[in-house]
């Protein structure tokens, strides 16, 4: 579980940075790092759900899939608010072939809500 955790902070840290060299034009203050760092936060915490999801619905008792689903969508949803908030889809431009995936992720759902 500890070395979950770890990943999952890695993870968050290395798409804030991400998203920080993006925005290097940008004016920066401490409400937007703030925002930014919870927004990759929700970014990968709502992708681990999405794979566990994706992992074990064959095997996944269905009050816990309902449970894992709901969790899911209030997740994406402030984290779709926040990748609104802070104009990330605008940075999908400046973005070169290897597109991040929690990026692509967020444009995705931007895009189907």
């Amino acid at each position: 579980m500890a070395g979950n955790k770890l990943k999952r902070t890695r993870n968050i840290n290395t798409l804030y940075k991400y998203i920080d060299n993006l925005r290097k034009n940008e004016e920066k203050n401490e409400i937007n790092d703030r925002f930014l760092k919870q927004f990759c936060r929700f970014a990968v915490i709502s992708n681990d759900i999405s794979i566990e999801i994706t992992e074990n619905i064959d095997t996944m008792p269905a009050d816990l899939l309902n449970k894992k689903l709901a969790t899911y969508k209030t997740i994406i949803g402030m984290a779709l608010q926040l990748y609104n908030t802070l104009g990330l889809k605008n940075l999908n431009n400046e973005i070169e072939n290897g597109e991040n995936p929690y990026l692509v992720l967020m444009r995705e759902e931007a895009n189907d809500g």
